[in-house]
């Protein structure tokens, strides 16, 4: 089960993300050259933090697939999606100064509170990054404005302390007590820095039932793929739909689409954009007329959005279940089906479909940390029609080109990533077994310091199969694992201030926002923070709390900072 089934909620509200961007830049690495006149990006004296805000439950959904949001017959209706209350706020986090496009949030507890106070329950969010980011705002401008992008989750280790007498609470309580999957969308993300709204964006999402053994960062179904005939579009470079993931219900009875972050909107964080009549069909082969479904209605009305989340649920009669388990799904527009018209002959677009054999792919963790030496297991489903696909063929290789394509302003030439190769063995092939799962086993080693004053390397790793060569299948540009190696590093057995000073000395620069604290550069500073830097160090990596707040330290290296700080002679 996933926020696609229910009982689940919808939420919509603002989130904060306040990344300090001196690290953006890769020459600010270089503390030879670092100086008054390096690059600070949009936000320099950024904390880091990352916070959920006013966001607030607008509609439930029940088990039977009604919907309430009315607060005086569900009082969930009007509660709050909040973070923690007992601890720093999470923490957003780059991979890399060169793979800036999966950053993750690190250390986020969720809360469900009732507007007097009262918590229902509080979650862990497992670590994950945005993905499917796309330019969606018509007329949003320029920078980061326009652009829009999901988290997809789980949230573990629930504690509930009290459902009230909210139906919605006692149904999610029994279908799926300790976990839930929660996905949020988030836009209209403001980098000027003279508007109250600095760093804040829109969040809208939901949560719903989660069950051991599904992915975590996507839902095991159904993916609509923008056609390519949306280049032609009117709004340019805008498509009219993204991605569209769904999902067929376990009865067959209907099916669930989410177009939370697949319609553009007009203006940056503002409504969804008129794209004409929207149905929902079936697409049989052979140019057959599609089965129409039903239609997306009240999309373009001012609560749809915030209230629905962009998830939208339609019936399926009997024979249409069956059709749709063995034939692609297709978002279709209404068009003028004259010769010269929109249709081109025909009384639709295509503007979103499976591909023909329904396949999709995905890796669940697409984010890796390594020190040479390490492996890890990267997770990929392989689904067809929503079924689990077995004993397929997945390839794998190395491709920086992907990391590279992403990055704006691009990388800098003399910075190449993923070289040398030999430092990240990936298997060529892995077969599914017959759950549709597969593990491909990365294999770490050292890339030599390449990047000379940046630690490690980072690489990007394509996955695809066979049938991604059919036509229509349209590959998300976002699919690839993005990897980052640490150097081989030998600390000495006994650390002197020689020895960690270049490393305090380059975060003093990267983050000026802990000068406030702390002087990293100066070892009398540092002696008067000792026991907060301590703990900041010994910390796991993914507490809000943990040091360095963008986790681009290398274990090794924090080991030996973390045994320095712990020999107080040894301060010189």
């Amino acid at each position: 089960m996933s926020y696609l089934d229910s009982p689940r909620i919808h939420f919509s509200g603002q989130f904060q993300a306040d990344p300090s961007t001196v690290n953006n830049t890769p020459a600010n690495f270089d503390t030879r050259t670092f100086g008054p006149n390096s690059d600070p990006s949009w936000n320099p004296n950024g904390s880091g933090a990352f916070r959920l805000l006013s966001c607030t439950v607008r509609r439930v959904v029940y088990s039977d697939g009604t919907w309430c949001e009315d607060p005086a017959a569900d009082p969930i209706v009007g509660a709050i999606v909040t973070q923690a209350d007992n601890r720093v706020t999470a923490k957003i986090v780059d991979l890399d100064s060169e793979q800036q496009m999966v950053s993750e949030i690190w250390g986020l507890q969720v809360r469900l509170v009732s507007p007097s106070g009262q918590e229902y329950w509080r979650a862990s969010f497992e670590i994950a990054a945005f993905t499917d980011l796309w330019l969606r705002a018509v007329g949003g401008g320029g920078g980061d404005a326009p652009m829009a992008a999901v988290y997809q989750s789980r949230l573990t280790g629930v504690r509930w302390t009290g459902a009230g007498n909210s139906r919605l609470l006692r149904e999610l309580n029994q279908t799926s007590p300790r976990s839930f999957s929660i996905k949020f969308n988030v836009d209209g993300f403001s980098l000027d820095s003279t508007s109250p709204q600095f760093t804040v964006g829109r969040a809208v999402g939901s949560i719903g039932p989660y069950f051991d053994g599904e992915p975590d960062r996507f839902v095991a179904g159904r993916l609509l793929r923008p056609t390519t005939a949306n280049n032609t579009y009117p709004l340019g470079n805008i498509p009219p739909v993204y991605f569209i993931p769904g999902k067929v219900a376990t009865a067959g009875t209907s099916v669930t689409i989410d177009l939370g972050n697949a319609l553009p909107t007009d203006g940056a964080g503002g409504p969804i954009h008129d794209t004409g009549k929207l149905r929902l069909a079936i697409l049989p082969p052979h140019n057959e007329a599609p089965e129409h479904i039903g239609e997306i209605t009240g999309y373009t009305s001012p609560n749809w959005y915030t209230n629905t989340a962009g998830v939208v649920t339609l019936p399926l009669t009997r024979g249409q279940n069956k059709r749709a388990s063995s034939t692609p799904l297709a978002l279709l527009q209404d068009a003028d089906p004259s010769p010269n018209g929109s249709g081109q002959g025909l009384p639709y677009i295509i503007l979103a479909a499976e591909n023909q054999s329904g396949g999709f792919l995905r890796a669940d963790q697409y984010v890796f940390r390594m020190s040479p030496g390490d492996r890890a297991q990267a997770r990929l489903l392989a689904l067809r029609f929503g079924r689990p696909a077995a004993n397929e063929r997945i390839y794998l290789g190395l491709n920086a080109g992907l990391v590279n394509s992403k990055q704006n302003p691009f990388n800098p030439n003399s910075l190449p990533l993923g070289v040398p190769e030999s430092a990240l063995r990936v298997p060529p092939v892995i077969t599914t077994a017959a759950d549709g799962w597969a593990e491909a086993t990365l294999t770490a080693g050292d890339p030599g310091n390449p990047r000379g004053y940046i630690d490690g390397q980072v690489y990007g790793v394509a996955y695809t199969w066979e049938p991604a060569m059919w036509p229509g299948y349209n590959v998300d540009p976002w699919n690839f694992l993005s990897v980052l190696v640490w150097n081989q590093f030998d600390p000495p057995a006994v650390p002197r201030w020689a020895d960690v000073e270049p490393i305090l000395r380059q975060y003093k620069n990267l983050y000026p926002i802990m000068g406030r604290i702390v002087d990293l550069s100066n070892l009398a500073s540092v002696q008067r923070n000792l026991d907060a830097l301590r703990m900041a160090f010994s910390l796991p990596v993914d507490d809000p709390n943990s040091m360095p707040v963008t986790r681009d330290l290398s274990p090794a290296k924090r080991r030996m900072l973390l045994a320095w700080l712990n020999a107080p002679e040894l301060l010189v």
